[in-house]
């Protein structure tokens, strides 16, 4: 529904299929909708510190695996695409590592560049608020 626009009332009467159930379609579209959000899959490792972060951002798409010998825990977390699922994990900086697929490894490397690119100074005033940096 975000997506209408706009309605043109037609005055024409819906008519509704008789071995229509709402409650069945909606689950079919939902479960569909479901299907898309855990279509790729990473894997990496986490932090312990950021487990509370991770389950908040990813809800049911994240699971959590044993602890390694270094304390940071197996995490394997499923989403639309893998560009999708680096970029909700890039935010969690050094406390998430993606370790696959690669692609997912060359997204994060890429957005780390666009960031620098943008925030690579500790000055302040480098690149003043609505002033695009300098490519």
């Amino acid at each position: 529904m975000a997506r209408v626009i706009s309605v043109t009332p037609t005055g024409e009467p819906v008519a509704r299929p008789p071995d229509f159930d709402l409650a069945t379609a909606w689950h079919e579209v939902t479960d569909r909708m479901a299907e898309r959000m855990r279509g790729s899959v990473v894997e990496g490792r986490a932090d312990p510190t950021a487990e509370p972060l991770l389950r908040r951002l990813l809800d049911g798409r994240l699971r959590l695996g044993p602890a390694g010998p270094d304390g940071w825990l197996e995490m394997t977390v499923e989403g639309p695409s893998v560009q999708v699922v680096a970029a909700q994990l890039a935010g969690l900086g050094s406390r998430v590592e993606i370790l696959n697929p690669p692609e997912a490894r060359r997204r994060l490397a890429e957005l780390a560049a666009e960031l620098t690119s943008v925030y690579g100074t500790l000055e302040p005033d480098a690149h003043p608020a609505g002033t695009p940096p300098a490519r």
